[in-house]
């Protein structure tokens, strides 16, 4: 039933939301600035689906290595049958590697994917307020900058937009498309029907630290640092999350995405959203680990399957916390039911804050990013719908609980009012 539902909701998502008022430029020239994975993925996503684009990046190799990434991508395709070898040949010459901004002029919708950094980011969107056209739309695909800060004093503001793709882009369904207060309804309508016309499913996004996935995923990840210190069998966390429903562990996911991205996050998080966001005392002690042992402490996790376990420079940190005295471990060992809830409610109590604030329009918004963009259990609805089918009241009254010895799980007002 709760897959039936998210089908109906990823149609309605289809159709132009209430807020994109304007009218849509038409989408023929694009570029992607970044020839790396995720640029070089989103230009190829573009010119499959016949928009003429340009993949530009500083240096030759850069390029080299961008085309290399799409020929292999394509490659795949033509084995598994998915395209023709014309329609192989045609995705080709549409995507034209570029070292300057020859030809950015008549572009329709230009969307930068390079490092993140905020000095850096600016400066380019300067290079390309120059470069392009007054109307051409101006996309970021930042996962961790605020938007309207890397709009800070380019000419024309109101173009800017976020187009947050998740990585690997030719796979991941979702794409948050991120409003300023200044970005234009034509700019927004822009970005929603270059979504469309990718095949992609698109949820409209206030700009925030984090959007909408990344600030929900925060407590989820941030809280297995937390448990880390307090379970006997610290795999049990991953195996409470898989049993919930979901694709993988907060362990494995912070593996995944890399201890050291998932520390700055966390980082990040908290001086946005304050002690709700404090990062688990786990997290600086492996930092100064990796200080002594870089090749040591790359992972939380070693080996493969039923050989899995905790990688002992993890452990060795875990000791140093608990023995430091700052720490204590409050109510013992966590039950498999404590571990669920401590892992998913704070989801729900932030979601529950983004809906309060205007950062979606709407509960099912946050169900289907959640979904598409993480893998929440599809059949438990995403987290909203699971929260409404447990009731809200519980869930806060459970936090509440929860919160008696650890403050940053206390519930929202927010949630409260549901």
């Amino acid at each position: 039933r709760e897959c039936l539902r998210l089908f109906f909701l990823q149609e309605d998502a289809k159709k132009p939301a209430a807020i994109i008022e304007g009218a849509a430029r038409s989408l023929t020239d694009a570029a992607v600035l970044g020839a790396g994975a995720m640029g070089a993925g989103i230009a190829l996503l573009m010119a499959q689906k016949g928009i003429w684009t340009r993949l530009k990046d500083i240096k030759p190799e850069f390029l080299a290595n961008g085309m290399s990434t799409a020929r292999k991508l394509i490659q795949s395709d033509l084995k598994r049958k998915r395209i023709t070898p014309l329609q192989a040949s045609d995705t080709l010459d549409r995507l034209r590697p570029t070292t300057d901004y020859s030809g950015f002029k008549q572009t329709d919708i230009v969307i930068e994917a390079i490092v993140e950094s905020l000095q850096i980011k600016q400066q380019v969107f300067r290079e390309l307020a120059a470069a392009t056209s007054p109307s051409t739309v101006l996309a970021t695909n930042t996962s961790s900058l605020l938007v309207r800060e890397i709009a800070e004093g380019i000419p024309h503001p109101e173009r800017i937009v976020g187009l947050h793709f998740f990585n690997p882009p030719h796979q991941m369904p979702l794409v948050e498309i991120i409003r300023t207060d200044q970005s234009s309804p034509a700019a927004i309508a822009t970005a929603f029907a270059l979504t469309q016309r990718l095949g992609k499913t698109a949820v409209i996004v206030k700009d925030c630290p984090g959007f909408l996935v990344n600030r929900l995923l925060a407590p989820y990840m941030n809280e297995a640092g937390w448990l880390l210190l307090e379970v006997a069998d610290p795999l049990e966390i991953d195996r409470a999350a898989v049993a919930f429903g979901l694709p993988m562990g907060p362990l494995a996911l912070t593996d995944l995405v890399g201890l050291d991205v998932a520390q700055h996050v966390a980082t990040n998080m908290h001086a946005a959203y304050g002690e709700r966001m404090l990062p688990a005392p786990l997290w600086a002690a492996l930092k100064e680990v990796a200080a002594a042992e870089p090749n040591a402490a790359k992972s939380l996790l070693i080996g493969k399957g039923s050989n899995k376990k905790l990688n002992p420079v993890v452990r060795r940190a875990i000791d140093k916390v608990r023995q430091s005295g700052t720490f204590s471990i409050p109510g013992g060992t966590p039950t498999r039911e404590e571990l669920t809830q401590r892992m998913i409610y704070p989801i729900i109590n932030e979601a529950a804050r983004c809906l309060d604030e205007g950062i979606v329009a709407k509960s099912e918004d946050i169900d289907l990013a959640m979904v598409f963009g993480t893998g929440f259990a599809p059949f438990r609805g995403g987290p909203m719908r699971y929260a409404e089918s447990l009731g809200f009241a519980k869930v806060a009254e459970a936090l509440e609980k929860l919160a008696q010895s650890r403050p940053r799980l206390a519930p929202s007002e927010a949630l409260k009012r549901l």
